[in-house]
């Protein structure tokens, strides 16, 4: 499976929980009013992300969706899906993370629905494009990290 260079920086860094390349996790409240203005935005742009999926201008094997995975005890663990196809009952795709709560393993087959889409990036024109809680949660990466990042990051729209 082809995986889009930001997906290499992005697989040191999984959102909410927050997997550092130490291996320590980072979590947010689902109170967190900086992650729930990010995962807004990227709804709000969701439109865009899909439709440029259907016409061709973003190839799939370039994107990603972040989906909020239900777990046993309420509340979610946000994941990364690629390799996603939809239809009228919604989508499936392949989780791209390894999840630390939820029974789901990296590489597995998960259907969910646009509801539980929270965000989206595309590698585009050599930039992130979406990364909506990538953005929330710079200010609380060590500055080196939030840097390398931040050159790969496309102004938003």
């Amino acid at each position: 499976m082809l995986r889009f260079p930001a997906l290499v920086v992005l697989s040191l860094l999984t959102f909410v929980p927050l997997a550092m390349a130490d291996g320590t996790v980072v979590t947010s409240r689902s109170s967190d009013p900086q992650m729930n203005s990010a995962r807004q935005q990227a709804r709000d742009r969701l439109d865009w992300f899909l439709n440029g999926i259907a016409n061709g201008s973003i190839p799939v094997e370039m994107a990603s969706l972040k989906v909020a995975v239900p777990k046993p005890d309420g509340g979610a663990e946000h994941l990364w899906v690629e390799s996603f196809t939809s239809d009228r009952e919604g989508f499936v795709g392949v989780i791209a993370n390894d999840p630390v709560v939820v029974t789901l393993k990296r590489d597995d087959r998960y259907k969910f629905s646009r509801k539980q889409i929270t965000d989206w990036v595309c590698w585009k024109d050599g930039k992130i494009h979406g990364g909506y809680t990538l953005r929330a949660m710079l200010p609380r990466l060590p500055k080196e990290e939030a840097d390398e990042l931040k050159a790969l990051l496309a102004p938003l729209r």
